[in-house]
């Protein structure tokens, strides 16, 4: 196999605004009075971007074996990166519906 540099999947713009995403569902809770809400959102998210992360690294292993190597690959990780990082933000998304909803 090539030598790759896997830093980029902890890093970048997308991983920035997920650990913002976590950082600012946590404080939401805090500043509307549960924070038990918060942490269990902030430690939501996180989990996502862990699990993004091993959903990314083993389509990077599949993607670059020496059989598939081609035009395809890199579009297709591509695509799978793009949804990975969305996917934090949409439950930082969710819980923060969840807790505005149990703080009225």
């Amino acid at each position: 196999m090539q030598n790759v540099n896997l830093s980029s999947f902890f890093s970048g713009a997308s991983f920035d605004f997920n650990m913002l995403a976590a950082a600012l569902v946590l404080v939401l809770g805090i500043w509307r009075g549960r924070r038990d809400l918060g942490q269990r959102a902030a430690l939501g998210v996180l989990a996502t971007v862990v699990g993004i992360f091993f959903v990314s690294y083993f389509a990077f292993m599949l993607v670059f074996q020496p059989s598939l190597m081609g035009v395809v690959t890199v579009p297709i990780l591509s695509v799978v990166n793009m949804i990975g990082s969305f996917v934090p933000l949409y439950v930082a998304a969710n819980w923060v519906e969840v807790i505005l909803r149990n703080t009225r």
